[in-house]
């Protein structure tokens, strides 16, 4: 029994907390266009980074898609701050849902 008692040792549990904050400030750019265009390319360069080296990457001016795409990113970014009210049903007079996209719409 009192070999048992030796074994014991004390366990402390710790709880880490991490809180993001963006990398990439909305304020500290001039025009809606030059910070679509900055995310388009950090959007690109990602894409980038996950292809092999085999597969084709995208190089030279941005496309129209890859700019719709990063105005889709802030636009879901945006929307972030609207979840909870929808989940609350305080939004439901507007009918929203999502599309295909992940974007928040309302009916008519």
């Amino acid at each position: 029994m009192s070999e048992v008692k030796k074994e014991r040792r004390k366990v402390t549990i710790a709880h880490a907390v991490t809180v993001q904050q963006p990398i990439i400030k909305c304020e500290d750019f001039s025009t809606w266009k030059r910070l679509l265009r900055v995310i388009a390319y950090v959007l690109r360069f990602i894409q980038s980074c996950k292809k092999s080296i085999n597969d084709k990457k995208r190089i030279g001016p941005l496309s129209s898609e890859e700019l719709a795409e990063a105005e889709e990113y802030w636009i879901r970014r945006a929307q972030l701050s609207i979840h909870n009210r929808i989940e609350k049903r305080e939004l439901s007079a507007l009918t929203p849902f999502k599309d295909g996209n992940g974007i928040i719409r309302v009916g008519g």
